[in-house]
C-alpha cells in the first residue's frame, strides 16, 4: 500500500471515530410486552387468540406458536384481555418500564360444555305463580324436563335446546297447600347427563312486606353511595312500593326522603342509588317495601359520608444508584378518603421532570427503576398519586449517577421549606452518599448566602433525607439556607441554596365610604352631618379573629398614640363583630364634634394567638353632600 492511499484510510478511520463519539446516548422512552397464549388441558399452543391493549386500544392475534407482541408503547399500567370461541375470557395487567420487555403468558380454559340457565334458582316467593327458564346449548340438543313435586308444573317438558335458548314456563300452584316453606327442584336430563334446577315457593298469611338489607354501602362518593334490599316476603299481595328511606335522624320512614322502584309481585334483591347527600353527615337507612296491609322496615344502619380530598404523597430518595439505573421510591401517606386510582413518577433530567412513569396504586409504598441512565449525570424526580378528587405531587429530589471507574462523592440537595409560619419554618435535605460515610449533616442558613449560621443536625452515616423545625425567625422576613454534609474525610459538601419567607400578616382598610347631609331645620339649627359608613378586610393566612374594630382620633396623632393600650381622652375605639375576614362599622359625627367631624380612623385585630395588628392611619374630612370611596 503506498503512503497516500495509507493517508486515506488513516483519515477515514479518524472520521468515523468522530462521527461515533459525538452520537449521544439516547434514554429509552418506551418498552414493549411479549407472550404466548396455550390450551390450559392440553399446553397447546392457541392460534388466533385476540389480544387487545388497554389503554391505547391496540390489538393483535397470535400466531401459529400462539405468540403476541406489543412494541413500542409508553410506560404505564396495561390492561391485555385474551379472547377465542370456545374459551373463557382471560385479563392480566402489567407495569410497563421503558427500555424493558415484559412477558406475559396465559393458559386459556376451554367453556363448560354444560347446558345454559337462565337462572340457577327459581323463587316464586309468596305471590308468583309463573316464570320463565331459559336453557341455552352451543350445539342443537334435546332435553327432557320433570317436575319433583305436583305443584310444579312445566311446559314444554320436551324440546331442543339451542344457541338462541329454548323458552319454558314454570307454574306453581299453590291450591289446597298449607301455610308454609316448600323447596323441590326441575330435572333436565340430555345427552350431557342430568342437571336440576331449585323451586322455591312459600304460602304466607296476608301481613305487610317483609324486608332486609343483605349488604352495606357500596360505591361510595362524597355525596352518594349505593345500597342492596331484599324482598323476603310479599306479604300475599302485591307491593305497591319498594325502595330504600334515609334520614339524618334514627329509624327513618318513608315519610323522609325515600327512593321508590315501584311496584312488584317478586321477591328477591333489588338496588337503590341515593344522591344529594352532604359530604360528612350521618345518615340513617332501611330498606321498606308497602302493600294493602302495609309498609314493611329493615332494620337500620348508617354511613357517615366522606370528605375527600386530593391524595397527600412524599417523594422518597433514590435507591439502588448505579452508572446507568437507580430506583424511584415514593409513598401515600394519606389518600384523601378515596380510593387511590393511580401513582408513579416524574423525572427527567430537568426540574421539569418531562417523563411519566405510571403504576398501579397496589400499597402505599411504591417504587420503580429506571434504565438506561447516562453515567455521572443528575436526574430530578417527584412522586405523585391521584383519586377521584385529583392529583397531588411530592416534593422535587434529584440523584446522580455513578462513573464508571471510581467511586463517586456524595450528592446532596437542598429541597423547599416546608411548613412555613409566622415565626418557624421545617428545613428539608437530602443527601445521597455513594457509599462514602457522612460524619455530620445539617443546614446552613442566613439572610443571605454569605453570611449563615450552621445549624447541625446529626453525626451518624447519613443517607435519605433529613429535616429540622427552625424556630424564633422573624415574620414576613426573606431566609437562605442550604443543606450540607461532612465526610469522614472532612470534606464538606454543600447544596444549592433556596429561599423561603416567613409569613406576614397586614390588616388594612380595603374601603371607607362617607356621606355628609344636612337638616331640614332653619338657622341656627342647622348644621352638618357626616355619616361614616367604613369597612375592613384581613388577609388571615390560617388564624381567626378573637377581636376587631375601629379607631377614631380627634387631634393629631403619633404612632404610638393610637393604640389599644394607650388610649386617650381624644380616641373613640368601635368594637366590632367579625364575619370571616371582614367587619364593618356605621356611625355618624357632627360639625360641633372637635374639628367639625373630621377624624383619623384606623382598624385594630386580635388574632387567635392574641397577636395585636394595626392598619394605617386614613384622614376622613367632613363636606357638604360629599361621596368618597377609597
Amino acid at each position: 500500500m503506498n503512503m497516500n492511499k495509507k493517508i486515506i484510510v488513516f483519515l477515514q478511520v479518524l472520521l468515523c471515530s468522530i462521527i461515533s463519539s459525538c452520537v449521544k446516548d439516547e434514554i429509552p422512552t418506551t418498552g414493549s410486552i411479549v407472550g404466548v397464549v396455550k390450551d390450559y388441558s392440553t399446553s397447546e399452543t392457541l392460534q388466533g387468540c385476540l389480544v387487545t391493549l388497554t389503554p391505547g386500544g391496540l390489538s393483535t392475534s397470535t400466531g401459529t406458536d400462539g405468540r403476541y407482541e406489543f412494541s413500542n408503547i409508553s410506560p404505564e399500567t396495561y390492561s391485555l384481555e385474551f379472547s377465542k370461541d370456545g374459551y373463557e375470557a382471560e385479563k392480566k395487567s402489567v407495569v410497563v418500564n421503558a427500555g424493558k420487555m415484559m412477558s406475559v403468558d396465559v393458559m386459556m380454559k376451554k367453556k363448560d360444555s354444560r347446558l345454559s340457565l337462565s337462572s340457577d334458582l327459581l323463587n316464586f316467593g309468596d305471590l308468583e305463580v309463573l316464570k320463565d327458564l331459559i336453557i341455552t346449548s352451543e350445539n342443537n340438543m334435546s332435553i327432557a324436563l320433570k317436575p319433583n313435586a305436583d305443584w310444579i308444573k312445566v311446559t314444554p317438558s320436551t324440546g331442543i335446546a339451542s344457541k338462541t335458548g329454548l323458552k319454558v314456563s314454570v307454574l306453581v300452584d299453590r291450591t289446597g297447600l298449607t301455610i308454609g316453606d316448600y323447596s323441590s327442584s326441575i330435572v333436565i336430563t340430555s345427552q350431557l347427563g342430568i342437571q336440576e334446577v331449585p323451586v322455591q315457593m312459600s304460602i304466607s298469611p296476608s301481613s305487610s312486606p317483609e324486608v332486609k338489607i343483605v349488604s352495606g354501602f357500596y360505591e361510595i362518593s362524597e355525596t352518594s353511595f349505593k345500597i342492596d334490599g331484599f324482598i323476603v316476603a310479599t306479604g300475599g299481595s302485591q307491593i305497591t312500593s319498594y325502595g330504600h328511606c334515609w334520614s339524618e335522624k334514627n329509624n327513618p320512614t318513608i315519610d323522609d326522603v325515600k327512593t321508590n322502584l315501584g311496584s312488584t309481585r317478586e321477591v328477591g334483591k333489588y338496588t337503590s342509588m341515593v344522591s344529594n347527600l352532604t359530604r360528612g353527615n350521618t345518615y340513617f337507612v332501611r330498606a321498606y317495601a308497602i302493600n294493602k296491609n302495609g309498609v314493611g322496615y329493615s332494620d337500620v344502619i348508617s354511613i357517615t359520608m366522606p370528605q375527600i380530598k386530593a391524595p397527600t404523597v412524599e417523594t422518597e430518595s433514590a435507591t439502588d444508584i448505579s452508572e446507568n439505573h437507580a430506583t424511584l421510591n415514593g409513598r401515600i401517606v394519606d389518600n384523601g378518603g378515596g380510593d387511590v386510582t393511580e401513582c408513579g413518577f416524574y423525572w427527567g433530567e430537568s426540574k421539569d421532570t418531562p417523563y411519566k412513569l405510571k403504576l398501579s396504586a397496589t400499597e402505599n409504598s411504591f417504587n420503580s427503576t429506571i434504565s438506561s441512565l447516562k453515567e455521572g449525570t443528575i436526574y430530578y424526580f417527584k412522586a405523585y398519586a391521584a383519586n377521584s378528587k385529583g392529583e397531588s405531587i411530592g416534593d422535587v429530589l434529584s440523584f446522580k449517577t455513578n462513573k464508571s471507574g471510581g467511586q463517586e462523592e456524595p450528592y446532596v440537595t437542598t429541597m423547599e421549606a416546608k411548613n412555613i409560619s409566622y415565626y418557624s419554618a421545617t428545613l428539608v435535605g437530602s443527601v445521597t452518599n455513594n457509599g462514602v460515610e457522612i460524619k455530620e449533616y445539617g443546614f446552613l442558613v442566613g439572610e443571605n448566602p454569605y453570611q449563615v449560621k450552621t445549624y447541625k443536625v446529626g453525626s451518624s452515616n447519613m443517607n435519605g433525607t433529613y429535616t429540622m423545625e427552625l424556630n424564633y425567625l422573624e415574620k414576613g422576613k426573606k431566609y437562605v439556607y442550604a443543606a450540607y454534609v461532612i465526610t469522614s474525610g472532612n470534606k464538606e459538601i454543600i447544596g444549592d441554596f433556596v429561599s423561603f419567607q416567613t409569613e406576614s400578616l397586614n390588616a388594612k382598610i380595603s374601603r371607607i365610604k362617607y356621606t355628609c347631609t344636612t337638616s331640614e331645620g332653619p338657622p341656627p339649627n342647622r348644621r352638618k352631618i357626616l355619616t361614616y359608613d367604613l369597612y375592613a378586610e384581613v388577609d388571615l393566612q390560617g388564624h381567626t379573629i378573637k377581636d376587631c374594630g375601629f379607631i377614631f382620633g380627634y387631634e393629631y396623632m403619633s404612632e404610638d398614640r393610637i393604640t389599644l393600650t394607650h388610649p386617650s381622652s381624644s380616641i373613640d375605639i368601635f368594637q366590632c363583630t367579625p364575619s370571616g375576614n371582614t367587619f364593618s362599622l356605621t356611625t355618624t359625627r357632627s360639625e360641633i364634634d372637635p374639628l367639625g367631624g373630621c377624624a383619623d380612623v384606623r382598624t385594630y385585630v386580635v388574632l387567635d394567638d392574641n397577636e395585636v395588628l394595626y392598619s394605617e392611619v386614613v384622614y376622613v374630612y367632613g363636606g357638604f353632600k360629599y361621596d368618597k370611596s377609597y
